[in-house]
Parts: structure tokens; sequence; C-alpha cells
């Protein structure tokens, strides 16, 4: 949404104009982003290479779980922008109350296709950092919560910015798919900016 509140930052440029006469004092709107932008990447839904089991998901979700024939769906809120992030990375499509672990990879998996793993694919790989383990609630988990680091300081991202990948593991417990008992989502691209 161009110019919108949620995605732009609103700054008024005011500036002397002397053009060899009365100087004339002018002003402009520049609506500035409020940070880089996030991409989805490396989905479920049968781009790239197919799930483990032919369990694909839905379009731009990752491979569906036997709680949810969709799979889970890992989005963003809030800018991406260093020291004033209000970033939240999260995820549905998940059982119940299941254990969720929020990641971050310095590049994109298999040129960004993803690999096999567990019931689902993997997409972010390179450097990884956890960024934070949370319990889900009616099938939905965030990070950051109240006493969390922010995304950008848990992943150490450089403060000049970069591009992460980040993604969200789960247990699914259920015997689904593969011998595996957890699944992933469909990864994300961010754009951090300074």
């Amino acid at each position: 949404m161009e110019g919108s509140d949620e995605y732009s930052e609103h700054t008024l440029v005011v500036f002397d104009r002397d053009a060899g006469g009365p100087n004339d004092i002018r002003g402009a709107r520049y609506d500035a982003p409020a940070g880089g932008p996030v991409t989805t990447f490396c989905a479920g839904d049968g781009a790239g290479i197919a799930c483990p089991c032919g369990n694909n998901g839905a379009a731009g979700r990752g491979c569906a779980s036997s709680m949810s024939a969709l799979g889970a769906l890992l989005s963003a809120t809030g800018g991406a922008r260093i020291y004033d992030s209000p970033f939240q990375l999260d995820v549905s499509g998940l059982p119940s109350s299941t254990t969720v672990l929020f990641f971050q990879g310095t590049a994109a998996a298999a040129a960004g296709a993803g690999t096999l793993l567990g019931d689902g694919k993997r997409c972010a790989s390179g450097t990884v950092i956890r960024l934070g383990t949370k319990t889900a609630s009616l099938g939905e988990a965030s990070y950051p919560g109240p006493a969390d680091l922010p995304v950008y300081q848990q992943g150490l991202v450089p403060l000049s910015g970069a591009v992460r990948f980040y993604q969200a593991w789960y247990r699914n417990s259920a015997a689904f798919c593969t011998e595996a008992t957890f699944n992933l989502s469909n990864g994300l691209r961010v754009q951090w900016v300074p």
C-alpha cells in the first residue's frame, strides 16, 4: 500500500528558494519507505521442488501437515528497518499448541527452491541463527514477544542493513508424511535497511 502509514514514513522538507528576489520558503512532503521489501519465497505449493510426499500446500505457504492441508504461512508485520523497527514474524496454520522455532539464514537454500527436510522444505540456509522458540496458541505464533530482542538484534543483522531469510520450524507429532515429526513454513526474504 504505497503511501499508507504502515509502509511509509512521512517527512516534511522545508527549503528556502533564493531566485535573486524575495526569498520564498517552500515545503514538500516526502514519503520514505518504513523498511525494506519483504517477499515470500520457497513455498511448498509445488513451485521449485515438490514437497516430500506430494503434500503440497496452498499458494505461498509451506507444505501441508496433518493439521492443515493448506500448510503453515509465515508473514511479517511492521517495517524492516534497523533501530526503529516494529518488525514481527507471524506464523499461522500450525497444530493448535505446538512448539515453533523461528530462525534466520544468510542465504536461500538451493537458490530459493528449498531442500527437503522432514515433512516440508528448508528455505533459509547459510549461517543460521535461532531467533527464538514459541508455543503456538490456536495454531498461531509470533516472534518477538514482549521480553524478546527485536529480530534484527537477535539475528545480528549489520547496522548498514542486509538481506536475510526467515522460516518457522514446527513440531507435527502425528504420523503423516515421512518418519519425521516436524514441518516448516514458507520462507521470507527480508531486505533490512538502516
